[in-house]
């Protein structure tokens, strides 16, 4: 089995909830409380399981909310980056605040959004697998029009990230649990300087490596045939969805 000891850890959690109504007024999303654990617990909860030692986050709407209880996290190293303007910009500039933190170590890349509960499940299969390169998808019956999902080939080869309606065949949505090897990472991040200016800074992370992977042909990876339970929280609806999946996840 695999570890997270040698891997640059990367939460994304600058986002402000605005779907959540006066929730997401009050707390970053990362906070949101599940059964008395908030979602920043059980999600650092599962990488300290799986041997993180120190995770980076990028922080932005009431950063201090977020700092404050990551004080109160036991037995793990942490570092905060503020992601400036991050309410104009989208999480791709967030990815790219990290740029001169992860050249200092230059170690394997783990990117995680902040506002997802999942099996641990999904980041064992990731970070066990033989892939370098590797974006966590997973499988649903159906899917809404904005989800973002992955076109990728019979070998799982990454071919194109969209909105679902704009996207033919989908081969499973973008989970938000992903692994980059250093090579690629420095490419990402090369790439970014160039690309992440006027419109394209207000980019999510998702379209800036769609973009990067159609004009570099980098071969990077979907991880599917993911079934087990998860939920990225965006509404109130999603929020009441992950309170009825906590009790029958593997964390």
């Amino acid at each position: 089995m695999k570890s997270l000891h040698n891997y640059n850890i990367l939460i994304l959690a600058a986002g402000k909830g605005r779907r959540l109504k006066n929730i997401g007024k009050k707390l970053p999303k990362c906070l949101l409380k599940i059964y008395n654990k908030s979602l920043l617990e059980i999600l650092v909860k599962n990488l300290k399981e799986e041997g993180a030692k120190k995770i980076n986050f990028v922080l932005g709407f009431k950063k201090e909310l977020i700092i404050k209880n990551l004080k109160k996290i036991e037995d793990i190293k942490y570092e905060t980056i503020y992601a400036k303007n991050f309410s104009r910009n989208g999480h791709g500039m967030s990815w790219f605040t990290f740029k001169k933190k992860w050249f200092k170590e230059k170690k394997p890349l783990l990117l995680l959004h902040g506002d997802i509960l999942f099996d641990r499940r999904f980041l064992k299969n990731i970070i066990n697998s033989k892939k370098k390169n590797l974006v966590g998808i997973t499988t649903r019956n159906s899917y809404k029009n904005e989800s973002l999902v992955v076109e990728s080939d019979n070998k799982g080869l990454l071919k194109k990230i969209g909105f679902y309606k704009d996207i033919k065949y989908s081969k499973g949505e973008i989970l938000g649990i992903n692994k980059f090897s250093v090579i690629t990472t420095k490419k990402i991040f090369k790439y970014m300087s160039k690309f992440l200016k006027g419109k394209n800074k207000k980019l999510s992370w998702e379209f800036v490596l769609d973009s990067f992977i159609i004009d570099t042909n980098e071969k990077i990876y979907t991880l599917s045939k993911q079934t087990y339970p998860w939920v990225n929280i965006n509404t109130i609806k999603d929020f009441n969805l992950a309170k009825k999946i906590y009790k029958r996840i593997n964390l």
